[in-house]
């Protein structure tokens, strides 16, 4: 059994950006045309990295976004050394021992910051009071009083010129893609991809991330609801 691909993965790397909400969404997803839809009894989930903390918070928001729609899963740092301890023999070695049907991977594609830069600007802003409706003596025979003073009595206003200079706008965006393998054939059966914008914290950026996977893998009837809900 070969899993030396789900060894190549690597953790999600946060960014802290200044500006805008985090927000993630699928950007687009992948199954292999001969798939047929199974529920799958117990998946393995993995997050590789450096840094166990990040590990154990990805992995145990993946299950619990699954368990959600359905789908029993495991984290990996259950059964699975530390990063660092981590080979193919380790791996492969607990699939076939817990007889996992099916491994979910997660990995960083890459970040990209997007800088636009909007131009200065000028615009005139009106300071002073406007008369609005019917002034008095608009009936009055010869149209006495308010018309009789003049036509600037229409447009009281003051105007003043307001300048804006010039500034950029930073958009960081993280690409993240999950894999899922079924055990049985070797095969990827699975591939979606989501964009998270400016992420601010591990603690928000995470739960948005493995909510929408779990949401599209459901929806897309990649996994069934085998909890006997």
């Amino acid at each position: 059994m070969k899993f030396k691909k789900l060894l190549t993965v690597t953790v999600i790397v946060l960014f802290i950006a200044s500006c805008a909400s985090t927000s993630t969404k699928m950007t687009g997803t992948w199954k292999a045309p001969d798939f047929e839809a199974k529920g799958f009894k117990k998946l393995l989930v993995m997050s590789v990295a450096p840094d166990n903390v990040d590990r154990r918070m990805f992995e145990a928001s993946m299950v619990a976004a699954l368990t959600k729609v359905g789908v029993n899963s495991i984290a990996s740092y259950t059964v699975l050394p530390d990063v660092g301890k981590l080979n193919e023999d380790t791996v492969t070695a607990v699939v076939e021992k817990y007889k996992y049907d099916g491994v979910l991977v997660t990995k960083l594609i890459t970040v990209n910051t997007d800088i636009k830069r909007v131009a200065a600007k000028s615009y005139t802003q009106a300071t002073g009071f406007y008369q609005t409706g019917y002034p008095t003596g608009y009936y009055s025979p010869g149209y006495n009083g308010f018309y009789a003073r003049g036509y600037y009595n229409h447009y009281a206003t003051a105007y003043t010129t307001v300048n804006e200079p010039a500034y950029n706008i930073e958009t960081t965006t993280a690409l993240v893609e999950t894999n899922l393998y079924d055990v049985e054939t070797e095969k990827l059966i699975w591939s979606g991809r989501s964009a998270t914008v400016n992420p601010l914290s591990a603690g928000s950026v995470i739960p948005s991330i493995t909510a929408i996977v779990a949401k599209t893998l459901k929806e897309e009837k990649i996994v069934m609801d085998n909890s006997g809900n």
